[in-house]
């Protein structure tokens, strides 16, 4: 398979739906491609606006959007690939993005919204390898944010078959 060519596509929101297409198809590897360049285009735009802020912007979200969302799946891609620790590594750029500068009152929420993502795909990262001594908080915070039962109780289901396959296919089952 030819690789994936982004280097002509600088449209960020042709990026996200991409990256949504890429994810819907489970295409981890092209989806971490895609991501970073979302993350790189994002990056050039938001430095682009620190020295022009009167600037209109042309896409559909605030740029931290961008540079969260960006981080977000490519990490849910190394998760799904089993790649951890990298997963972790994007976990830690979108968990706290108040840093980013210019960011109007409106849209502060976008700072938390990332930042319960990221306290989320950390528990589940824990979960798939096997710290099962993260389950009781886990079930909290799917208590505290409710939008996440979904996603959550797949991961648990997950983590539950991994757990049973690995009894039964060690013997330690029966």
């Amino acid at each position: 398979m030819d690789k994936l060519r982004l280097d002509n596509i600088d449209n960020i929101d042709s990026l996200t739906n991409m990256l949504k297409l890429a994810f819907s198809n489970e295409d981890w590897h092209n989806m971490i491609l895609i991501a970073d360049r979302l993350y790189e285009e994002s990056s050039i735009l938001y430095y682009y606006q620190l020295n022009q802020p009167s600037s209109k912007s042309s896409h559909d979200r605030p740029l931290i959007y961008y540079l969260g969302f960006s981080q977000l799946c490519k990490g849910e891609a190394y998760q799904k690939l089993k790649r951890y620790s990298e997963s972790r590594d994007c976990i830690l750029k979108y968990k706290d993005l108040s840093w980013v500068k210019g960011v109007d009152e409106k849209d502060k929420f976008i700072i938390k919204d990332f930042s319960i993502f990221a306290l989320g795909n950390t528990y589940t990262i824990d979960l798939m390898e096997g710290k099962e001594y993260v389950l009781k908080e886990y079930v909290q915070y799917l208590k505290q944010y409710p939008r996440e039962i979904i996603a959550g109780m797949v991961t648990i289901f997950e983590c539950a078959i991994k757990e049973f396959t690995n009894r039964v296919g060690s013997n330690r089952f029966i």
